[in-house]
């Protein structure tokens, strides 16, 4: 009973020390993460928010999710650009080029009145 330690004791406490090492690291680590919790109801953006903080912070998406969100876009896009058409007409606003009045009408051709209902089913 000696102030000796056994080979076992030597390992376990190297053990003990590469686990402490190991654990302030991460919590190092863990203070530097930012937390972020979005709150709202649905549609209200959460995803969107998040979708381009990664875009920005992280070098965007692969490939194949590219592929994967681009009929999305385009839905949206499409969307978003009969409501403001509608929107003008409901308003009795005029298009200041007429040009843009056939456009209009030509968007309407092309998706029709039940395309937005298809695209989301």
């Amino acid at each position: 009973m000696g102030c000796r330690q056994s080979s076992e004791e030597k390992e376990a406490a190297r053990r003990s020390r590469r686990i402490d090492r190991h654990l302030r690291s991460e919590s190092q680590r863990q203070r530097r993460e930012i937390k972020l919790l979005l709150l709202g109801t649905s549609n209200s953006g959460k995803s969107t928010i998040v979708k381009q903080m990664k875009i920005i912070h992280s070098g965007g998406f692969n490939l194949e999710a590219c592929k994967e969100y681009k009929p999305l876009i385009i839905y949206n896009a499409i969307d978003s650009l009969t409501r403001i058409i509608r929107a003008l007409a409901t308003l009795k606003i005029e298009f200041h080029n007429p040009d843009r009045a056939y456009d209009a009408v030509q968007l309407f051709a092309l998706t029709g009145p039940t395309y937005l209902i298809e695209q989301s089913n």
